[in-house]
């Protein structure tokens, strides 16, 4: 967390003598004395925690990605994720009362705190590819892998999230990267260039729906080869997400 530390200075007087400078003049009828005095703030960087992702430019969270149930073909096929009814932001009226909802497609919450305007970029791979899971949910000990199954990832806009609204959005990101196919390498999703994304920035994949039943999200797509081995059952990828402190750094392997 940020620290700030504020001081205050504490001004004294007494008969008999005079703080500061002698006054030249009154600068109001009446006036018979006058101080200056002055206020101090201190600003001290977070550490950096990459791991616990505590540091002042950090990852604050990203919304999980579901395809639903389809169907086993034998053809290559390609599905859009679907929204969720548990992904939304709700806008507030001023009683606080709840006015309208948007449901969000696939987003990635990130903070800089650093103060320095120096940007960042968002990268993404994919680190484990699509597993047979078992009937609790957990991965199945040799569990079937769809071998050849790829995620289509295309970043389009990044907005302040609704708590943060009333900061000034002058620093928005600008740089997207559209039809990524998610591999086993970092590849850049979002930059924030010299200058921007400072403060708290939400990246999405795609636009707000008022609905979420049945809605499909095209800017996030999964595709599955044709003639692979398939069986009933539900199957879980894992995609590792990154921000480094650089627009122009080349993607980690």
């Amino acid at each position: 967390m940020k620290m700030t530390k504020l001081a205050a200075v504490a001004l004294v007087t007494g008969a008999g003598f005079t703080l500061l400078a002698p006054l030249a003049c009154a600068d109001e009828a009446g006036q018979a004395s006058k101080v200056t005095s002055s206020g101090v703030v201190t600003f001290e960087s977070t550490p950096t925690d990459p791991n616990g992702n505590t540091g002042p430019l950090r990852i604050q969270s990203v919304s999980s990605i579901d395809f639903g149930s389809v169907g086993i073909k034998g053809d290559t096929m390609t599905y859009p994720a679907r929204y969720s009814a548990t992904e939304k932001e709700d806008h507030l009226g001023s009683d606080g009362a709840v006015i309208s909802t948007d449901y969000l497609p696939l987003n990635i919450t990130t903070v800089d705190d650093r103060g320095s305007n120096a940007g960042w970029q968002l990268q993404v791979t994919q680190s484990r590819q699509f597993t047979e899971l078992d009937a609790s949910g957990a991965l199945k000990p040799g569990g079937l892998e769809l071998n050849g199954a790829s995620i289509k990832l295309s970043a389009d806009n990044a907005v302040r999230p609704e708590d943060k609204k009333t900061e000034p959005a002058v620093t928005v990101p600008t740089s997207f990267s559209t039809n990524v196919v998610v591999n086993n390498k970092m590849q850049p999703l979002v930059k924030a260039n010299v200058g921007e994304g400072m403060g708290t920035w939400n990246s999405r994949m795609g636009s707000v729906v008022a609905d979420a039943t049945d809605a499909k999200n095209p800017n996030v797509e999964l595709t599955i080869p044709g003639g692979i081995q398939i069986v009933e059952a539900s199957y879980q990828a894992e995609l590792t997400w990154l921000l480094i402190d650089s627009p122009d750094l080349t993607p980690a392997s």
